[in-house]
């Protein structure tokens, strides 16, 4: 009897350790959860105010691009031909935007610049290409006279 008893305190006693580590790696798994949570909470503010920050700067560089934009505008009409200095001024005063052209009603490119490691650089008049086929292009045709436009990003490669 006394085997029998000592299987059957060795399976219970088995039995409760086992229940106890089950126990034990829950309450551990859970805490776990709950850390996790709680520093995917802070990531998601932090991103939060981040992204915030950027659609700030992002406006204020839009709004700075719409003016050069609409000066670009007022000198090309004033000069009668496209103002290559108030483009490359344009495209100076705003760092995340890295090119700026100038197309004919054609779509020929008359100036582009392009902001590279050197800095900001006019393309040679020979390398300037044809625009009209770009959907850019064809969505300006719809634009009235003395309007604006810019683009969504386009990824060609020049």
């Amino acid at each position: 009897m006394s085997d029998r008893f000592t299987s059957k305190f060795l399976v219970s006693g088995l039995v409760i350790a086992l229940l106890i580590t089950t126990l034990g790696s829950a309450l551990v798994y859970s805490s776990f959860q709950s850390a996790r949570e709680e520093t995917l909470d802070i990531i998601a503010r932090e991103q939060s105010g981040l992204l915030a920050k950027d659609n700030e700067i992002f406006a204020t560089e839009l709004r700075d691009t719409f003016f050069a934009i609409d000066l670009l505008l007022t000198r090309a009409s004033e000069e009668g031909e496209p103002p290559a200095e108030a483009l490359r001024s344009a495209l100076f005063a705003n760092p995340s935007t890295v090119q700026a052209r100038w197309l004919a009603l054609d779509g020929q490119e008359l100036i582009r610049f392009d902001r590279t490691t050197n800095g900001i650089e006019r393309t040679a008049d020979a390398a300037l290409q044809n625009k009209s086929d770009r959907d850019y292009f064809k969505a300006m045709q719809n634009l009235a006279v003395g309007q604006g436009f810019m683009s969504r990003i386009d990824l060609n490669i020049e």
